[in-house]
């Protein structure tokens, strides 16, 4: 499991929890400030906002943290955009998503707040891995049906009158000429939550373009699978990763790399012309320069515990995917600025 830093705020969108039976989703808030805060959550589904008492005004005291149970607001809800916002001290949040398949753990995941609304949301490190196994299995099982990948949509309604529903186009494409890709166009009810299948595609790396005429939040879900069918009906077998969309890249940032698993370094260009990336590695003062054709992405192998940079000619959009075993989790590349000078850290 990771979990992206958050920088505290007073308003959060999150896309990916699910309290359908066997999945357990728990919003964790916590207040790093030094003042009391008190925040409300908002609930959509398919069907839109969930009339549901309770958690409006709820309280996170300063330096504590909070958990709620989304399943006592929403019991038995598979498609679930949450909101979140907060008065008095900024707070930071998270989700944490757990799969459970009759008495076999199947998964967890930390979903971090989604990247603002946007008419453009770009998601690359979509990895298919042993489709075939996970595929047997779901038609025998439906309970596995969601070990195939799918992207979360929501359109939030921001002014009364406006279009009831928006058409999206999600272009899935391949990193090279075998996993070819695919897309899909599908109407998206404004103020619901909905899942979008990215069905029929090879083994292969992939990025991820959502493109639309209204801003929208977007989510993708990842599964990492054994290419033993058995293993994935046990514990050791399967796990599963919301991937957030991306924050676009328009100068030079510096992150980290996950000191334990393989990490891999995924970057996507979706301007009209090519862009020159640079990689530098600063633990190890060496560079590596790529040249992304237009809508092309790469897959970028890096080192554990690495200290890197990276910087573009033109905007890019970048994640990191980290698996160990059949472990997997996503990080986003995030901007470092702090707007206070100081950043706190809480330690579990």
């Amino acid at each position: 499991i990771g979990a992206d830093c958050v920088r505290p705020s007073s308003d959060f969108w999150f896309l990916g929890a699910s309290t359908a039976v066997g999945r357990q989703a728990l919003l964790i808030v916590e207040n790093p400030s030094q003042v009391d805060a008190t925040f409300s959550v908002e609930l959509f589904d398919q069907g839109g906002k969930i009339n549901a008492s309770g958690i409006d005004g709820l309280s996170v005291t300063a330096g504590k943290t909070t958990v709620v149970p989304l399943a006592a607001f929403a019991p038995s809800d598979p498609t679930l955009a949450v909101h979140l916002s907060s008065q008095g001290g900024a707070v930071a949040a998270w989700i944490q998503q757990k799969t459970v398949r009759g008495t076999v753990a199947a998964g967890a995941d930390f979903i971090s707040p989604s990247s603002p609304a946007d008419k453009v949301q770009v998601l690359p490190g979509l990895t298919i891995a042993a489709s075939k196994a996970a595929s047997d299995i779901a038609k025998s099982n439906p309970d596995y049906a969601d070990l195939a990948p799918s992207v979360r949509i929501f359109v939030p309604a921001v002014t009364a009158g406006a279009a009831n529903s928006v058409n999206l186009t999600v272009l899935v494409s391949g990193i090279d000429a075998k996993p070819f890709g695919t897309v899909v166009r599908q109407d998206v009810a404004v103020g619901q939550a909905v899942d979008v299948p990215l069905t029929g595609l090879a083994d292969g790396k992939y990025s991820v373009e959502v493109t639309a005429s209204k801003p929208f939040f977007a989510s993708m879900k990842v599964s990492a699978n054994s290419s033993d069918a058995a293993k994935v009906l046990t514990s050791t077998g399967s796990d599963f990763t919301w991937i957030s969309a991306a924050e676009p890249i328009t100068s030079m940032r510096n992150f980290m790399v996950p000191g334990i698993g393989f990490s891999s370094l995924n970057i996507a260009n979706d301007s009209n012309s090519e862009a020159t990336v640079t990689v530098k590695d600063v633990t190890h003062a060496k560079v590596k320069t790529y040249v992304l054709p237009k809508s092309g992405i790469i897959d970028s192998p890096t080192h554990a515990g690495d200290n890197l940079q990276i910087f573009a000619t033109s905007k890019i959009y970048a994640n990191l995917t980290t698996t160990q075993g059949n472990g997997i989790a996503t990080l986003k590349i995030l901007d470092a600025k702090n707007l206070g000078g100081q950043v706190e850290v809480s330690l579990r």
